[in-house]
């Protein structure tokens, strides 16, 4: 794999109109971040090799936090994209191919709907649940079979199931609940949550192919001698190559990433009430592979 090195001076980036100078730097910024969230979500979704249940539950959360940020990020995406990139595009976008249009409009269909707006203000971003929907829907979820929290010596190595499990139902209901009308709760998240995975999985890769016809239009117009020397980086990795455990070797961590409620041998506190271990359930064994 050859990478072009282009080099972004400050006296060249100077002479741009400003307004297009930080539309180009702005949608570089957009751009990483949907990538790097791209392909994070796509490299949870690999299987472990011999997973406990634990370890599946843990990387299937995971998948569905990177997703709902994924989505989260795309509606912020488009929402520079009108309010920045579209005025710029009407005044100096004449050279850009049909298919960019094509592009446009899908995505203007999918945004013209309001459900990734609410997944954006309920799930993905803020945390106040001001329509109170965990209480609205903490109910409908299973804990029969998802009320776990799996508890590490290590903070980061702890996952709180029960908690994502309910967000993740509430994502699925802001999603279904266009279409399918039913008094089956159930039914509309079942729904709903095929379609969230359908747009993390679409409206990204599109609003990633506009911005960098857009990125490069800009490049073209005002400095097209940037590009430099190519750089061989090999072949890169494959994406059913990859795996994303959520899980990470304690020994990488300090004393302080520690986990009051699964304290270490190593840093006991007697005083304090310790009665929930990571290794005592209350049903379902979680240590064994498929």
């Amino acid at each position: 794999m050859k990478i072009t090195v282009a080099h972004l001076s400050k006296d060249r980036l100077s002479t741009l109109p400003q307004d297009e100078r930080v539309a180009l730097l702005l949608v570089g910024h957009v751009l990483n971040e949907l990538t790097v969230l791209h392909k994070l979500y796509h490299a949870s979704q690999n299987p472990l090799k011999e997973a406990t249940r634990v370890e599946r539950d843990a990387q299937a959360i995971q998948t569905m936090i990177l997703m709902r940020t994924l989505l989260g990020k795309s509606v912020e995406a488009w929402d520079l994209y009108r309010s920045k990139i579209a005025p710029l595009v009407k005044r100096v976008g004449s050279s850009l191919p049909p298919e960019y249009y094509v592009a446009v409009k899908k995505i203007n269909v999918e945004f013209n709907d309001p459900r990734l707006t609410r997944i954006r203000n309920n799930v993905a971003f803020h945390y106040k649940d001001q329509h109170d929907l965990i209480e609205q829907h903490w109910s409908d979820v299973d804990f029969a079979t998802a009320g776990y929290y799996y508890l590490s010596e290590l903070n980061l190595n702890s996952l709180y199931l029960a908690s994502e499990v309910v967000v993740t139902e509430v994502l699925a209901q802001l999603s279904g609940e266009k279409w399918v009308q039913s008094d089956m709760s159930n039914d509309r998240a079942q729904f709903g949550f095929s379609e969230a995975v359908k747009l993390a999985g679409e409206i990204p890769v599109e609003i990633i192919y506009v911005m960098n016809r857009f990125m490069t239009l800009i490049i073209e117009k005002n400095m097209p001698d940037i590009f430099g020397e190519q750089v061989e980086i090999g072949r890169g990795a494959k994406h059913d190559e990859i795996t994303l455990s959520f899980y990470w070797d304690e020994a990488d961590f300090k004393e302080n990433w520690r986990h009051p409620l699964n304290p270490s041998p190593r840093t006991p506190d007697n005083s304090r009430p310790y009665h929930l271990r990571a290794t005592t359930y209350p049903s379902a064994d979680h240590t064994k592979a498929p």
